[in-house]
């Protein structure tokens, strides 16, 4: 006989409808018609519902599937994360005083393979003790020309792509730290990093990028500006992250640009902090509880608001 079907957890479904519901003013202003009884909201409903049977069915999806369905809901992987040290420098007696090397002097090991950068600047003296972060700066990497072709894709040369932390309000987003531009008609353009470029318009300089592969995508002429044929595409960002960043003491001892007035350079204590990117099993992990918790967060919101509109009306009965 078959096994009895485990009950269904709606708590799931409820969270993903507010949570579609909340994010239509952001793409859709003009949608003001939300109530019971709406059709857009219906669709909304029924989206949700599906979603949900997808989400408890998701050990089936390949990892890619799976986290661009979570990307839908808010969900991101968490990124590698660069350790940080405290580099020592030691400077000529006759330095030159009050020379100031401004921050972004890269230090790496003696194969070249873990290279950190300053991220203050250093005042030379006979000896200095400056923090510095691992990963590099690649500055104006061209990429190739473009052809005028619709949805035309290009490649970084390095990675992976460190990632910043922000804020919409509701959750923590990850944003790649880097800039593309343009080189059109004499002048340089920038472009606009988008997480989809289906809700761009034909005009707008937005761009695509695939962290885990470091693809570039440009639009097709109605989701996205073409760049104009022979226009020549460069980027600058930055790359590093990971556990191996941490690197025992006395290891970082290059200088990668050579500077006058630098005798030696080292690290007295290991570097740490250093993480790889969340992996997909982790995520798929996390999902389903941090969906149940913003639905908790949402019901205890409701009870909290209806329990004040009942004590407005209390209030105004006396």
């Amino acid at each position: 006989m078959p096994g009895k079907a485990p009950p269904t957890d709606d708590r799931i479904f409820e969270a993903l409808a507010v949570e579609l519901l909340e994010r239509i003013p952001t793409f859709m202003s003009k949608w003001k018609s939300l109530g019971e009884g709406d059709s857009g909201r219906s669709l909304v409903e029924i989206f949700a519902a599906l979603a949900e049977a997808l989400m408890k069915s998701a050990d089936a999806l390949s990892d890619r599937a799976f986290l661009d369905f979570a990307r839908l809901l808010g969900i991101e992987p968490g990124p590698a994360v660069p350790a940080k040290v405290k580099l020592r420098f030691l400077f000529d007696a006759d330095v030159e005083p009050g020379l100031v090397i401004e921050p972004g002097l890269q230090v790496s090991t003696s194969s070249g393979h873990v290279v950190f950068e300053t991220i203050e600047p250093i005042v030379a003296k006979r000896r200095r003790d400056v923090a510095a972060v691992e990963g590099r700066r690649i500055v104006d990497e061209t990429l190739g020309v473009s052809r005028g072709r619709s949805r035309e894709r290009f490649s970084l040369d390095h990675g992976p792509i460190l990632m910043v932390v922000g804020d919409s309000g509701k959750s923590l987003s990850y944003i790649p730290e880097i800039e593309l531009s343009t080189h059109e008609q004499g002048r340089w353009l920038r472009w606009a990093l988008v997480t989809d470029l289906q809700f761009s318009k034909p005009t707008s300089r937005d761009y695509a990028l695939d962290v885990e592969s470091g693809e570039i995508r440009f639009g097709d002429g109605q989701n996205g500006r073409i760049p104009p044929r022979g226009a020549k595409i460069t980027a600058t960002y930055r790359v590093g992250g990971g556990v191996r960043g941490n690197v025992p003491a006395r290891r970082l001892t290059q200088v990668v640009r050579s500077l006058p007035g630098i005798v030696s350079v080292t690290n007295p204590a290991a570097s740490d902090g250093g993480a790889d990117r969340e992996s997909v099993e982790s995520v798929r992990r996390r999902a389903p509880a941090e969906l149940r918790q913003r639905n908790r967060t949402l019901t205890c919101a409701k009870l909290s608001s209806r329990s004040g509109r009942s004590r407005s009306k209390q209030a105004r009965g006396t």
